[in-house]
């Protein structure tokens, strides 16, 4: 399939894309595999108004990613693991080209929004010593970014089973959303200014330890999605503000957040 035939069937739906905020996501697999490809679809879907979004692990040569980055609205990247030894037990390779290439990133494209993405598994990651080096990275970078943990699920088990191959994690149960929260949770009061979201929940504590920014949304996952996105957007320019003109007054600063919150979602508790 070319390019040409992939945005053929793109511009049918591009009504719906310019009428819901939606776009194009690149996924895969590893969509930097096919670099080219990539680049191909995601300049022409930016040229015709299009909004892109590229997932990624990061995982190979800077050269690759430069070549889609300028077509890129918004990226999420996959940290499977801080430490490179477990990562390297897990996936096959260490993790310091992945690290390099998101600090790079952020410093050279500062107009494409960022996440960064963990898949939680048990018995694997889900431990707060390896999630807090995890945090503690994503806090430390160059510009805000926000942090989103995923609960391991077994959707793949039966392609692997389909393949006669083994599904190595299948007696591996999925976390459940009680113990999402309470990570996310965790992370959002041990790491300060770091906004950590888990499913529908999304945790951040600025300055004063007391004061919690809770999200609960209790509607359709489609709607606690795109309330959860405003909400997100709204705090990181905030935040880059506020660090930008160093900003002092905390009460201030929380009746601020907490108007935010009433804006983006149906229930909101100031801890």
């Amino acid at each position: 399939m070319t390019a040409e035939e992939v945005m053929d069937e793109i511009e049918k739906d591009a009504v719906f894309y310019f009428h819901s905020d939606g776009g194009v996501t690149i996924s895969g697999g590893e969509a930097l595999v096919q670099a080219d490809f990539a680049k191909e679809i995601l300049q022409k879907s930016k040229y015709i108004g299009i909004n892109t979004v590229l997932e990624t692990s990061f995982c190979g040569a800077y050269n690759e990613i430069q070549k889609v980055a300028p077509y890129v609205d918004t990226l999420f990247v996959d940290v499977k693991m801080f430490t490179s030894k477990l990562h390297k037990q897990w996936t096959g390779l260490d993790n310091q080209q992945i690290l390099k290439n998101i600090r790079r990133f952020l410093i050279e494209y500062p107009n494409c929004e960022v996440r960064i993405r963990v898949p939680v598994v048990p018995g694997i990651n889900m431990n707060l010593t390896e999630l807090l080096t995890i945090a503690c990275f994503v806090a430390d970078l160059d510009r805000f970014v926000p942090l989103e943990l995923l609960p391991y699920h077994c959707y793949g088990m039966h392609g692997y089973q389909a393949l006669g191959l083994e599904y190595p994690l299948a007696d591996t149960p999925a976390p459940s959303p009680k113990e999402m929260f309470a990570l996310a949770d965790q992370l959002a009061r041990t790491v300060p200014h770091l906004l950590v979201t888990a499913l529908t929940k999304t945790f951040i504590y600025l300055l004063n330890p007391s004061f919690i920014l809770w999200i609960n949304e209790r509607h359709s996952l489609a709607a606690a999605s795109s309330r959860i996105e405003l909400l997100l957007k709204s705090v990181s320019v905030f935040l880059r503000c506020f660090f930008e003109v160093n900003l002092s007054n905390e009460h201030w600063l929380n009746r601020y957040i907490f108007t935010v919150c009433r804006l983006s979602c149906d229930r909101c508790y100031d801890f």
